[in-house]
C-alpha cells in the first residue's frame, strides 16, 4: 500500500509544480502592416532609319511604360553609347558617324535629351509614349551600310 500512495504523492507534487508554472500569462500586440511600392517596367523597340543618301530619314518608335496602377513617372533617354559634345551619333562598322536626334513630339520640336518626359499612367497602369527619331538629308550623304548606337531609356516612378 505504501506504493500506491507514494504514487498519489508524487503525481500531486508533479500536478502542483505544473500549475505553478502557468499560474500567470501577460499578452502584448505586434503590430501588422503591409506597404506595396508601384512596381513599373519599361520596354522599348528598336528606333530604325531607312533612308537614301543624302534624304531625311524619320523613325518612331514605342515606349510601354507598365505600373501597377496609376502612377507618376518620368521617362528619359541618355544620349547613347557614341555621343559626341551631347550629339546623338550613329556609327557604321567602318567608323562613319551620323547624327541623329530623338524627340518626345510628332512635330520633332521638343528635343528628348536630358530633362526627362514626366506623366501619369492611366488607372491601368499602362502608358505608351512614342520617341520620334530624326536623322537630317545632309548627314545621310555618306558610305552606304548600316550604323548603329544604343541608348538606355530610364524610367523613374
Amino acid at each position: 500500500m505504501v506504493r500506491p500512495m507514494l504514487f498519489a504523492v508524487l503525481c500531486g507534487v508533479a500536478l502542483g509544480c505544473s500549475a505553478s508554472a502557468s499560474a500567470g500569462t501577460a499578452s502584448g500586440t505586434l503590430d501588422v502592416s503591409l506597404k506595396i511600392l508601384p512596381g513599373c517596367s519599361v520596354t522599348a523597340a528598336p528606333l530604325a532609319f531607312v533612308a537614301e543618301a543624302g534624304a531625311t530619314a524619320q523613325a518612331e518608335a514605342p515606349i510601354d511604360v507598365r505600373c501597377a496602377g496609376n502612377t507618376s513617372v518620368a521617362l528619359s533617354l541618355d544620349s547613347g553609347m557614341n555621343a559626341v559634345g551631347g550629339q546623338r551619333q550613329l556609327i557604321s562598322e567602318g567608323g562613319t558617324a551620323v547624327p541623329y536626334a530623338i524627340y518626345s513630339d510628332p512635330a520633332r520640336t521638343r528635343s528628348w535629351q536630358g530633362e526627362p518626359v514626366r506623366t501619369d499612367t492611366g488607372d491601368d497602369g499602362v502608358l505608351r509614349l512614342v520617341a520620334y527619331g530624326r536623322v537630317e538629308a545632309r548627314d545621310t550623304a555618306v558610305a552606304t551600310g548600316d550604323c548603329r548606337d544604343t541608348v538606355t531609356v530610364t524610367l523613374a516612378f
